[in-house]
């Protein structure tokens, strides 16, 4: 419980930092271990990268990336 609420505080501040425009990249990732088999991933960009019709084909594909088998997927939490 503890190691989820660490995470989770660490995305919400990832969350409220203000993106700055004149900078790239305008997303931020993160992915914290929760535990065993478990991780949590957060993926936060500005709406000037990325509008709600391209954030469907997206993140569809990075689903179906993370779901393909791999040969080497001993990174993959």
């Amino acid at each position: 419980a503890e190691r989820r609420a660490r995470a989770e505080a660490v995305i919400r501040d990832a969350i409220a930092a203000p993106f700055d425009l004149t900078h790239v990249p305008l997303y931020r990732v993160a992915m914290a271990q929760m535990g065993e088999g478990e991780a949590l991933l957060s993926f936060i960009v500005h709406h000037v990268a990325l509008d709600g019709w391209s954030a469907v084909l997206v993140f569809r594909e990075a689903f179906a990336i993370y779901e393909t088998p791999a040969d080497n997927a001993a990174g993959r939490p």
